[in-house]
């Protein structure tokens, strides 16, 4: 499961907290003069998370004692109505309309650990051949990150899935104050045997004037389900 370190939550859930990760990182220690006149040396593997110094690859997820914790400024596990009575729902190229989105009761269903009673359940139909950027697709209500200025942070979006295998994405949308997209990242779900699991952790720099983003599921497997639960998204400090 993917945690993070929370200092502040500005919508919805519930916040928790995790601990400093480390980095692993290959140095030459000099041990002396070997046979040939050259210095000797050994590979050894030190943990640098916690140094006081930035290393390459470390993020506020990683190591937040040398880089500031990560703020949070969005939760959503979807145990009330209103956690998706705002999202936005449609499907490219289904063949009949018996496809869907909603939140399902997952309490006596195997449900995350630690997501609560409820999921975001994703069905999608048959879709005919030639479709472009075919399955059902959700995406979220705008998210504002309060006072934190957007432009130019790394945000992350984490999140659990169950979907037997079935292709999907998470992604991220930036946009400015005129609801202008910018960019957005994208990042596949793993496959699972019906089981939750964490998905990649899904990482985007906002672009300039970034003022807000969207986050997007899109299921793209015909006739399949999946569920999606403990969504979390947060900004490097």
């Amino acid at each position: 499961m993917k945690w993070m370190t929370a200092a502040l939550l500005l919508t919805g859930g519930t916040v928790f907290t995790g601990g400093c990760g480390s980095t692993d990182q290959t140095v030459g220690d000099p041990l002396g003069v070997s046979s040939d006149g050259t210095l000797a040396t050994e590979t050894s593997s030190l943990s640098i998370c916690g140094n006081g110094v930035i290393e390459p690859g470390e993020t506020c997820m990683s190591c937040a004692a040398d880089v500031g914790s990560c703020l949070p400024i969005n939760a959503n596990s979807f145990e009330s109505a209103s956690d998706f009575s705002s999202w936005t729902i449609w499907n490219n190229c289904a063949t009949d309309s018996s496809w869907y989105v909603q939140r399902f009761y997952t309490l006596n269903d195997n449900p995350a650990p630690g997501g609560g009673a409820w999921a975001l359940r994703i069905h999608t139909t048959g879709i005919p051949a030639g479709c472009v950027n075919p399955g059902v697709y959700a995406l979220s209500p705008f998210i504002l990150p309060g006072p934190t200025n957007l432009a130019g942070k790394t945000v992350f979006v984490q999140n659990q899935s169950r979907n037997g295998s079935g292709a999907g994405t998470v992604s991220i949308h930036f946009y400015n104050t005129y609801d202008q997209e910018l960019g957005a990242g994208f990042a596949s779900w793993n496959s699972d045997a019906w089981l939750f699991n964490a998905d990649p952790i899904l990482s985007a720099v906002a672009p300039a004037y970034t003022v807000k983003l969207r986050i997007r599921y899109g299921m793209n497997s015909a006739n399949g389900y999946a569920d999606m639960d403990l969504l979390r998204v947060t900004v490097s400090p």
